[in-house]
Order: structure tokens, then C-alpha cells, then sequence
């Protein structure tokens, strides 16, 4: 999901060193409140007004979604038939995304309703691909 609305694989030798990891850079722009500057230039501009909040606000649920189903617990990742209600509008994320994103401790960022179960049984985390361990 990230790859489609960024326009960029998941890493980027040739971009600026705080975008070479797409997941870090998208997630740098949620934590900056401006999560909407992680959509690909190309997707185009142009809406009807009407339409243009529509579709900023589904580009940036896909985004938040893309972060969420790439945690580095899988665990903490929702599973298809979550991803679908979000999707379709019938589920909301997670009030607290950010801290769910950033937790290597998925135990204690589930304490919130919202969020997956909290126990995890025999769970063996493997280094993680991104920069910052997310």
C-alpha cells in the first residue's frame, strides 16, 4: 500500500537520507502531522473540490494502514479481515497509531481497546530491515 500511494519501493538508495527507508519516511511525516506529503506527485492534484477531501482522506487511511501492516511485530499488524473493515470504512483506526507504530513492546501498546490481543504467544523477533527498528 505505501509503495502504490508513495510512488517508491520500500528502499531508495538514491533518495535523501531520511527517505532511503519508505516505511521511516512515511512515518516521519505522520509524526510531523503531515502525513500527506508522503503521496506520490504523480497520483496528480487536480479534484473537484467535493472530491478532493475524499480522496486526501482515503490516501492518508491507506498510508496510516500501510504503516500499521508493515510493524515490525507481526503480532501488532491487523489481520485481512481488520485491513477490509478499515478499508470499508466499517472500523477506525487505533486513536493511539503512533505509539502502536513505534512500540517494539507490543505487549504494552496493547493495552488499548482498540488494538489486537494482548498476549503473544512465544513470539521470536528478528532484526528488523528499517533503520530505527520499526
Amino acid at each position: 500500500m505505501l509503495e502504490v500511494v508513495c510512488g517508491r519501493r520500500p528502499v531508495d538508495p538514491r533518495a535523501s537520507p531520511k527517505e532511503v527507508i519508505l516505511v521511516d519516511w512515511v512515518f516521519e511525516c505522520l509524526e510531523r502531522g503531515n502525513i500527506l506529503e508522503a503521496i506520490d506527485r504523480q497520483l496528480g492534484t487536480e479534484y473537484a473540490v467535493e472530491e478532493a477531501e475524499f480522496v486526501f482522506e482515503e490516501a492518508e487511511l491507506v498510508l496510516k494502514l500501510g504503516l500499521l501492516c508493515s510493524h515490525v511485530i507481526a503480532a501488532a499488524r491487523p489481520s485481512m479481515t481488520n485491513v477490509v473493515q478499515y478499508l470499508e470504512g466499517r472500523s477506525q483506526l487505533p486513536d493511539n497509531l503512533g505509539d502502536i507504530i513505534k512500540s517494539s513492546d507490543f505487549g504494552v501498546a496493547s493495552n488499548e481497546q482498540d488494538v489486537l490481543p494482548t498476549s503473544i504467544p512465544s513470539l521470536t523477533i528478528s532484526e528488523p530491515f528499517t533503520s530505527k527498528g520499526r
